[in-house]
């Protein structure tokens, strides 16, 4: 077994996919029996780490002078403490410090490349390993000058996940029929200026169809005003941030993910686990996850007129829709926890030639 450290900017619980990303490597490594601490700036998620018995100690990790010199003393210490096998580390600052102290260690770096609109995610190159979570957010990187041989890929997996002990259990109210769902932050790059545009359209020949937004984010207030102008205003609801928006998406009669840019999105594998009916932009590695238009249909992004004609074939013809929706559901078994904990392990395994046998002890007080 490995002894391993986490490193995120926080784990706090506001639907942030790099987050739910790494804390489910973690968790899942838990349950395979690793050793595991995270460490961040703290928050909600801190009460599910101690449930499954992992360590959390807080770390400062803010950009300035005197914050990086502290957290560099801090981790430092943690690592000296907890002496361990890798290092995995899903934000930038975290990789810096884990590689700058390295020589003084025995650990190796691991970097996880999240997300492809972070393009300052290259500085992971420094790692010994990098870990993508699709071949194209990893081709891309490469682009930007990551070694290749250093890259490896394992795509994200949430089925079976400890973030979900009451999945499926929330009600929400009931949605005006029919409905479109979406899940996603709310920012420019999820393409919700788009959505909002293809969903004009859509009421045209489907009057009676409504849109639920569920997220928050920076651009919130400019989405509604863009919705504000729309002869469709009253039937476009934005929810906020929801922790429980699986409900939302099992009542809904298409789930959409109109993303400009994006890499492997959690919600999608979430939405094909609930056998939705998917529309979803050609983007990152969107079309791998919904197999290449079999699990969903792809349009290309920032494609209004396209969207629009998607989502009103998966609202009118029934037909391809439950078509989509068997193809949702097959093939699930790669998306699994366990699944992409050993493939997690076999990147390991390169770098550590004997695991250690190890016995989890109790969280430092420090």
């Amino acid at each position: 077994m490995y002894r391993i450290i986490h490193v995120l900017n926080d784990v706090r619980n506001l639907g942030n996919g790099i987050i739910n990303a790494a804390l489910d490597i973690a968790c899942g490594q838990a349950m395979a029996g690793h050793d595991v601490t995270v460490v961040s700036g703290g928050g909600e998620y801190e009460e599910l780490l101690r449930t499954m018995g992992i360590r959390h100690l807080f770390l400062d990790q803010k950009r300035s002078p005197g914050t990086v010199l502290k957290a560099l003393y801090r981790f430092n210490e943690i690592v000296s403490a907890q002496k361990p096998d890798i290092v995995h580390c899903h934000n930038m600052t975290g990789t810096v410090l884990a590689t700058m102290l390295k020589p003084f260690h025995s650990y190796s770096v691991v970097g996880h490349l999240h997300s492809l609109h972070q393009r300052s995610s290259k500085v992971m190159r420094i790692a010994d390993r990098t870990i993508a979570v699709s071949r194209e957010v990893g081709n891309e990187f490469i682009k930007l000058g990551l070694p290749a041989h250093k890259m490896r890929f394992v795509e994200n997996a949430v089925i079976g996940s400890p973030r979900y002990k009451a999945y499926g259990t929330a009600v929400p109210p009931q949605l005006d029929q029919p409905s479109i769902v979406t899940v996603a932050g709310m920012f420019q790059r999820k393409g919700i200026t788009e959505l909002l545009g293809a969903f004009e359209a859509v009421t045209r020949t489907v009057p009676k169809a409504s849109l639920y937004l569920i997220g928050d984010g920076p651009d919130m207030e400019e989405f509604k005003r863009q919705a504000s102008a729309l002869n469709s205003r009253d039937r476009v609801h934005f929810l906020g941030f929801r922790s429980d928006f699986q409900a939302y998406m099992r009542q809904g009669s298409v789930f959409v993910l109109a993303s400009r840019l994006d890499s492997f999105p959690l919600v999608l594998i979430e939405a094909r686990e609930m056998g939705c009916t998917i529309v979803g932009t050609e983007v990152g590695g969107v079309p791998e996850l919904l197999n290449y238009g079999k699990a969903g249909l792809l349009v290309p992004p920032m494609d209004v007129n396209a969207l629009g004609d998607a989502l009103v074939t998966a609202l009118t013809d029934r037909e391809k829709a439950a078509e989509l929706s068997r193809g949702a559901m097959e093939d699930l078994d790669r998306f699994r926890l366990e699944h992409m904990i050993r493939n997690v392990d076999m990147v390991y395994s390169e770098l550590v030639v004997a695991p250690r046998v190890v016995t989890a002890g109790a969280a430092p007080t420090s």
